[in-house]
């Protein structure tokens, strides 16, 4: 009898850049890792950067373009890219993890149609204050919120 292999799991981190030294950077480095040593293939989607290709075992996929003139151009039409990105990727994860609470909203209409599962890590200034209520309702949805601290935690419940 031939031995069926299991599929290989595969997660999307919604994310900014992980070679930056900041504490959520950090944070999340150790997502892709400790998913990584688990045997989970992990791609990070990072809609400010060019950048295409492996580093340290995880897919990188940036959705702005290298010029600078261009990059200039297209920020503001980042979050549109982010979108459509997911609308036609989403399908082929089993788990999204979002790196900042503004990525949920994005997110949220392609997890839902291909029915993935997705979490936040909520962290610093960005979640302490009022949020719209676009991004209230994303975190509800949310299957699950990982809180970076409990000063953090707190204030969400608060919310």
């Amino acid at each position: 009898m031939q031995k069926i292999e299991p599929k290989t799991k595969r997660l999307l981190l919604v994310t900014s850049r992980l070679d930056s030294t900041g504490g959520i950077e950090t944070y999340m480095k150790g997502v892709a890792r400790a998913y990584r040593e688990a045997g989970w293939h992990v791609t990070a989607l990072n809609q400010r950067d060019s950048y295409q290709g492996e580093q340290e075992g995880v897919t990188w996929v940036g959705l702005m373009p290298a010029s600078w003139l261009l990059y200039r151009i297209c920020i503001r039409m980042r979050f549109l890219f982010l979108k459509r990105w997911l609308a036609r990727n989403t399908q082929d994860y089993d788990l999204i993890i979002c790196g900042h609470e503004q990525f949920a909203s994005r997110v949220l209409p392609a997890a839902e149609r291909y029915d993935v599962p997705f979490c936040v890590v909520l962290h610093g200034l960005e979640v302490w204050r009022p949020l719209p209520q676009s991004h209230i309702r994303a975190l509800r949805k949310a299957s699950a919120l990982i809180h970076a601290s409990e000063f953090t935690r707190d204030e969400d419940i608060r919310r």
